[in-house]
């Protein structure tokens, strides 16, 4: 029996339809039920506080004037889904400008925004870091403040809103910003990023269960070093 030939991937392009946003860098995105949420960002003039949904299955942008307790502009935040409201978390307004660990959510159903009150000790201010939802809770790793590049692991669990701070039993990842990190099965994958010198090109997993890291080695044709690119979870890849 001859085994079937993989299928081939390919880029489409889709014409922007609807209440289009300003072009932009720096801004969040994440998928609930076949919509993407967008927020924030820079258009190259200004930081950005708007929402903006995307319906996978019309192809249509749509603005929404969302209530609320609107966040402050900013680029470089993260975030996640959980129990029908995005969840963000950090961000700044500009290198020589405030950097953020507040944590905000808006409501999917109602469109409204508000200002989370967390327990706890908060990570410090942080942008470019990385957010990750594993069960009820949020996985907050790296980040810089405009001086100082981390690599701290953070959990905010949701059901009490309170912040811990994880302390692992290996070596960790040295300080970076601008990774991806994603949840597959029972453990964080991060990627690359940069250390304030050098562009990485290191592939590591953190195993919850263990709560250990483990640096993986690169096999096949591996990416090239970067950061500030995106990463996602389809299938077993």
């Amino acid at each position: 029996m001859a085994a079937a030939a993989p299928v081939p991937y390919h880029w489409d392009h889709l014409d922007n339809v609807g209440d289009v946003y300003t072009p932009r860098t720096g801004h969040a995105v994440v998928n609930e039920d076949g919509v993407f949420y967008l927020f924030g960002g820079t258009d190259g003039a200004a930081r950005q506080s708007d929402v903006h949904a995307y319906n996978v299955d019309t192809n249509l942008w749509c603005e929404i004037r969302a209530g609320g307790r609107v966040p402050p502009a900013r680029s470089g935040a993260q975030a996640a889904v959980w129990s029908g409201a995005v969840w963000f978390f950090g961000g700044y307004t500009k290198k020589d400008g405030d950097y953020f660990n507040d944590v905000y959510k808006y409501d999917i159903g109602t469109s409204m925004w508000g200002s989370v009150h967390t327990l706890g000790e908060a990570p410090q201010k942080r942008t470019d870091h990385s957010v990750c939802l594993f069960r009820d809770s949020l996985l907050v790793f790296g980040g810089f403040d405009g001086h100082n590049r981390f690599n701290d692991l953070r959990e905010l669990h949701l059901k009490d809103r309170r912040w811990s701070q994880i302390s692992v039993r290996s070596t960790v990842p040295r300080s970076r910003f601008g990774h991806t990190a994603v949840i597959y099965a029972n453990s964080m994958y991060i990627f690359g990023g940069w250390d304030g010198h050098d562009t990485l090109q290191e592939l590591f997993e953190y195993n919850i269960s263990s709560n250990m890291w483990i640096q993986m080695p690169l096999r096949g044709t591996a990416p090239r070093a970067r950061y500030r690119h995106t990463a996602v979870v389809c299938g077993d890849a």
